[in-house]
């Protein structure tokens, strides 16, 4: 199928072709949801959230309550900035997938930039719950979590977060060296905000170092 097609494509970085595709399935039936949804799947991939969001919205005009369309309008709503409608739009696609720790997940962090911490760390914990072992949300959850216990003050809980956030995620050479200077980055900060200046300033280092001195 052509709309497969797209898809492959979109996963291998040729975006231009996949959007051929795919807008050759619209023009002949501009009535599909799933083509529209694709679409904005390939603008995502290309942070195009202004084209994300049209095809969103016309997905959703032909399908209200068809998943892929709001978890689209909601990711683009995030890339736009507009954090609180895509927590809207978040809490509508749980509604109708329960216990979705990607969904969960993406209310936390929604939660976290609204400052809602109490609200955020709700969330964060139900998404571990429910990842059934996805190391991607335990640790994105995990960063998450060590942020907002640090800004509590509780720097040893924060820490353990962050621990298990690079157990699940780890950094050797090449190029994850720029995920491991990011790591270093939050461990650092997580130290200076609780006035441990000393160590903050000795991972700052080893971040700058393992980023090649790139900021």
């Amino acid at each position: 199928r052509l709309e497969l097609v797209s898809r492959i494509l979109s996963y291998r970085g040729e975006y231009d072709e996949a959007v051929k595709i795919i807008e050759t399935l619209i023009d002949k039936n501009p009535f599909i949801y799933r083509y529209w949804n694709t679409l904005g799947l390939i603008h995502m991939c290309r942070n195009d959230f202004d084209e994300c969001r049209n095809c969103a919205e016309y997905s959703l005009a032909i399908h209200p309550d068809n998943t892929d369309g709001i978890w689209c309008l909601a990711k683009a709503m995030v890339g736009q900035g507009e954090i609180k409608g895509a927590l809207a739009t978040f809490e509508k696609f749980l509604q109708i997938m329960p216990n979705c720790a990607k969904a969960e997940l993406e209310i936390g962090s929604c939660l976290v930039q609204l400052d809602k911490p109490d609200h955020a760390e709700k969330y964060l914990n139900r998404a571990i719950e429910h990842s059934e072992g996805d190391a991607m949300v335990i640790s994105q959850a995990s960063d998450d979590l060590a942020f907002i216990y640090s800004d509590k003050g509780d720097i040893d809980k924060a820490l353990n977060y962050l621990d298990k956030a690079e157990e699940l995620s780890p950094m050797s050479g090449g190029d994850l060296d720029y995920t491991d200077a990011l790591r270093c980055v939050l461990r650092g900060h997580i130290y200076m905000m609780n006035k441990h200046t000393e160590e903050g300033l000795k991972y700052f280092e080893k971040a700058t170092k393992k980023s090649n001195r790139n900021p």
